[in-house]
């Protein structure tokens, strides 16, 4: 496999570069694709001995003191590499995570917003700042903020999803209905955006839209049988329980 592969090519290098801190570096990488953290580390952690400013090998280091649950030694590692100004939205975007694990919302909320100003398309920072809006119960910010981020991305998809949801959770089902709307007039694929609506058809009573939107959505999942779930408890909650049974067993 790939993994193989990697180590032959490793094996080679280290012959040749016996003491190149850069191919140290991807043999850490490759123990950490196998789960081998803490053989990783302190491969890392010489190569900052000898290179205290090599920004790659905070990141490395980041990521390892993440998986292993020491999310403060991550956050600072993360920050060492941002002074590189290299891949900023990914970092930020990492250290908003370890502060959201920690339960330190604004910081999280302040690092995923950071990472959209540098990348507005990074999905990952869209959808957790939404998360962590909607459990901290800042669902008033989160209009706020998602308002303006799609008057000024306009075409951003996801941007439109995230006011859709926020209008959902504040049971503004019209206006969550229109945003999620807008967001299939960019990307037609952007299933989440179907459920959306079904789900605020549902809550205004509105079974067969619910219905309709739902296949519509057919094409865009890896997972019809979700989709006849749903369909089918449409059917089952306005009574229609031999049309629910149906969809039940596709």
């Amino acid at each position: 496999n790939d993994l193989d592969h990697m180590q032959e090519a490793l094996r080679y290098a280290e012959r040749l570069f016996p003491d190149a801190n850069s191919i140290t570096l991807r043999r850490a990488h490759l123990l950490c694709a196998r789960g081998n953290y803490d053989r990783a580390r302190p491969l890392v952690e010489n190569i900052l001995r000898l290179e205290p400013d090599n920004y790659d090998a905070h990141y490395a280091l980041g990521v390892i003191f993440s998986t292993m649950g020491q999310p403060e030694q991550a956050i600072r590692h993360y920050l060492t590499a941002a002074k590189d100004n290299y891949a900023l939205e990914t970092i930020y975007g990492n250290v908003a995570d370890e502060y959201h694990n920690m339960q330190r919302d604004e910081e999280a909320i302040h690092y995923y917003k950071k990472a959209l100003e540098i990348n507005p398309r990074e999905e990952r920072s869209i959808l957790n700042l939404l998360d962590t809006f909607d459990q901290t119960d800042h669902l008033l910010d989160s209009e706020t903020f998602f308002s303006q981020f799609v008057e000024e991305h306009p075409h951003n998809e996801l941007g439109w999803y995230a006011l859709a949801m926020t209008y959902s959770y504040l049971s503004l089902y019209e206006k969550a209905i229109d945003a999620a709307e807008y967001a299939l007039s960019i990307n037609k694929s952007l299933f989440d955006a179907y459920v959306c609506i079904a789900n605020c058809y549902m809550e205004l009573h509105n079974p067969a839209s619910a219905t309709s939107i739902l296949l519509e959505a057919l094409p865009y999942t890896e997972t019809p049988d979700f989709v006849y779930y749903m369909i089918g408890t449409v059917y089952h909650d306005s009574g229609n329980m031999q049309t629910a049974a149906a969809y039940f067993r596709k």
